[in-house]
């Protein structure tokens, strides 16, 4: 099958989306399929940039006007012949304020008599998602937008990656799969923990003993909306309880709002937690980090947490994960069977760090992902799925 993805950004470690697309297409690749990938408003590209290792990749730099990116794009689509076009949609990837008003009309000349599937890794802004008013009225501005751009496109396929937002698509007319994300970190062959060891000792002293001990991480992004209570006060608790000593890390970028609010916990809670920020690694750093830790802490709300690739990540790696953020009301996703190394913060979290966090076995899903993604476009060209029309595209023009 020959397969053509459209993105955002293809800067690797900058952009999540982008990563996850490549991975995918990487994966894909080495399962005998023929794949380009193509980032059409990269604003970490300097100029047009293109290769070609395991699948061919066009990076098209945001600073070109529109139409030339379209241009090029078109032109690579055109000696590559796919079958499929994939776009891996988030409405802030194309505009700053995530209006996508004449996206369609942009993407015609890519998607035009070719099949379409589209990915939905984010939608707009709306309280399942866990925003308040002033954000949702945004929002339903976008809601109108990414509606009429899927009138418009007329795509054979459309996954999403969680029961909330699947929910919500299907309220707005619009039939989605789930189709789960993988982890954006490889898993090591072995664990191997000297980098990590040596940060430990750096503030644990270094005659320490790892075994008195608990490591809770962060991995990426700490939203501010994150609370720490009562989770904090639980993790205290039950370390008092067994004899640990509790120790919050972090590693990743963590944003500005989530250094702020890093920078607070460590001033409140200096008494009861000892705090490690080790900032950006590279991805072999990040899986020792995932394997030494007991626990990880998920700053996504319940609801939506199927989108999170930094949660997937922790579980692809064995990791248990407490969530503690239940602020959305997850339209769809309070009937859904949550993995068992997922650990909720309700009144239970103390008795079962008490009985020991046990880990699960370190297992990639990206090869299982990338099968179940090439299966769905199978049975859709199987049914006849019919490709995008050039009548329903001149629709968004209006």
């Amino acid at each position: 099958m020959k397969i053509a993805f459209l993105t955002g950004s293809l800067e690797a470690g900058r952009d999540g989306v982008g990563d996850y697309t490549a991975a995918l297409a990487e994966t894909l690749a080495h399962q005998g399929h023929e794949v380009l990938v193509v980032s059409l408003n990269d604003r970490f590209a300097k100029g047009i940039l293109s290769g070609n290792a395991s699948f061919r990749w066009l990076r098209l730099p945001s600073a070109l006007p529109w139409s030339n990116r379209i241009e090029n794009a078109r032109r690579e689509l055109a000696r590559f012949v796919p079958e499929w076009v994939s776009l891996q949609f988030v409405c802030y990837a194309f505009h700053p304020k995530g209006m996508v008003h004449g996206l369609a009309a942009k993407l015609a000349p890519l998607l035009t008599d070719r099949k379409l599937h589209i990915m939905f890794h984010e939608i707009w802004l709306c309280k399942e998602s866990g925003w308040g008013w002033k954000h949702r009225m945004v929002g339903a501005l976008q809601r109108h937008f990414i509606v009429r751009f899927v009138s418009a496109t007329n795509p054979a396929v459309m996954h999403t990656s969680n029961a909330t937002y699947s929910a919500v698509l299907k309220r707005a007319g619009i039939s989605v799969d789930e189709l789960g994300l993988f982890g954006n970190v490889p898993i090591l062959s072995e664990p191997g923990t000297p980098w990590m060891e040596a940060q430990l000792r750096s503030v644990l002293g270094p005659a320490h003993c790892r075994d008195i001990f608990w490591l809770f991480g962060f991995f990426g992004t700490l939203h501010p909306q994150w609370p720490p209570e009562p989770l904090l006060t639980h993790l205290h608790h039950a370390a008092q309880a067994v004899g640990k000593r509790p120790v919050l890390l972090s590693i990743g970028r963590i944003g500005d709002a989530g250094l702020e609010l890093w920078n607070r916990l460590a001033r409140d809670y200096s008494g009861r937690f000892i705090f490690l920020r080790l900032g950006e690694q590279p991805v072999e750093r990040i899986s020792e980090y995932l394997g030494l830790l007991n626990c990880g802490i998920a700053t996504t709300p319940l609801s939506i947490l199927g989108k999170s690739g930094v949660v997937a990540s922790m579980l692809e790696h064995g990791l248990p994960v407490i969530v503690n953020r239940d602020d959305a009301p997850g339209a769809g996703a309070r009937d859904k069977k949550l993995d068992p190394l997922i650990i909720r913060c309700d009144e239970h979290l103390e008795s079962r760090l008490r009985a020991g966090l046990r880990k699960g076995p370190r297992t990639p899903r990206r090869p299982l992902m990338a099968r179940e993604f090439e299966h769905s476009l199978t049975r859709a060209a199987r049914s006849g799925a019919p490709n995008s029309s050039p009548q329903i595209l001149k629709l968004d023009t209006v």
